[in-house]
């Protein structure tokens, strides 16, 4: 995430960041299936959309930066209160509730 956020508002299309599986190793050192987990996670917790673009297709991603943003505000609200499992337990059902359809 800290990459795609870096490489974000930097483009042609300030919405959208195209990143190939190769630049991505190069920049962060994660294996194909280290970015395809990682990008798994965003995905389901409503923070990052992926699309194929082109001819060949290509990964374009988009991130929706103001729920990553509430997201990280109520996780340090939560921690505030530091009783990690609870901590945990409430950020979690936070994302589920509040989380954005993509």
């Amino acid at each position: 995430m800290s990459q795609l956020l870096y490489w974000w508002n930097k483009g042609k299309k300030p919405d959208w960041i195209y990143k190939t599986i190769v630049e991505f190793e190069e920049e962060t050192a994660l294996t194909r299936d280290e970015q395809d987990g990682a990008i798994k996670k965003w995905k389901a917790v409503g923070v990052l959309k992926v699309a194929l673009k082109g001819v060949p297709a290509k990964r374009h991603f988009q991130i929706n930066a103001v729920w990553l943003a509430e997201m990280l505000l109520k996780y340090k609200e939560l921690c505030d209160d530091y009783n990690k499992k609870e901590t945990a337990n409430k950020f979690a059902e936070f994302v589920k509730t509040k989380k954005p359809k993509i």
